[in-house]
């Protein structure tokens, strides 16, 4: 029904149903799994990933957190994305929605300095990857925000959906269109702390292998002279944030 999926369930006080939705580019040919094994095993692996993290303050919030950051992380890249949520009103009928599935320099450096302070490194690792390889391969043209492969974020758009209540369907967002300088301080940051772990090198994308990467505190210099500040603020076309 204009390509939407339809049900209407309805339960007993205390009953249980699993819902199992497969999405594949090709033919299933297999019948749908039995769900019963695929909750203990997706249990299993979360129990496994998931550090204990008892020494902090509050080791159970912690923990959730861990988890949060985690399945928020691409195991292919290290990339972090800010959230798993899009066309959230910032507020009702504002006309202001934002589109978070992407990686945010700064919060994936603030992310990876929180993990540094309390360990396991996994995380601190991942953002070491992924943020170093944007630095290598952008240099001073480093942007606030990527896709979780490292790529340019589509700028915002509409999207034959329904939206949630009070906004629409706008997807993308216009984060490429400015500018953050300190990106380059958070990244600088980063680094430090994994370095105090002597983990400043792990990760290191391959294709940065035979590459120097140029010398961070001078990529916040040439910026900054760029912009005429010794902080950062708006330029014609991009946006200081």
């Amino acid at each position: 029904m204009g390509g939407r999926l339809t049900a209407e369930v309805a339960l007993a006080p205390g009953e249980r149903l699993d819902l199992v939705l497969e999405v594949s580019d090709r033919r299933l040919d297999s019948a749908s799994p039995d769900p019963a094994p695929c909750w203990r095993a997706t249990e299993r692996a979360w129990k496994n990933l998931v550090p204990d993290l008892g020494h902090t303050w509050d080791g159970r919030d912690a923990r959730f957190s861990s988890a949060v950051l985690r399945g928020l992380t691409s195991a292919d890249s290290g990339g972090m994305v800010a959230a798993a949520t899009t066309s959230l009103p910032e507020r009702a009928e504002a006309g202001r929605n934002y589109d978070y599935r992407y990686v945010w320099v700064r919060d994936q450096c603030l992310a990876g300095q929180a993990v540094a302070a309390c360990g396991p490194y996994e995380l601190l690792d991942d953002a070491v990857r992924f943020i170093t390889a944007r630095l290598i391969e952008h240099g001073a043209g480093l942007a606030p925000a990527y896709t979780v492969t490292g790529g340019p974020v589509p700028d915002q758009r509409t999207v034959d959906l329904p939206g949630y209540p009070g906004g629409h369907d706008q997807v993308g967002n216009r984060i490429t269109r400015q500018f953050q300088l300190d990106a380059f301080g958070e990244a600088m940051l980063l680094l430090a702390a994994a370095a105090r772990h002597e983990r400043a090198g792990r990760g290191r994308p391959d294709r940065a292998a035979n590459r120097r990467p140029r010398d961070r505190p001078s990529l916040a210099r040439t910026r900054r002279r760029d912009l005429g500040t010794g902080n950062w603020r708006s330029v014609p076309g991009h946006t200081a944030g």
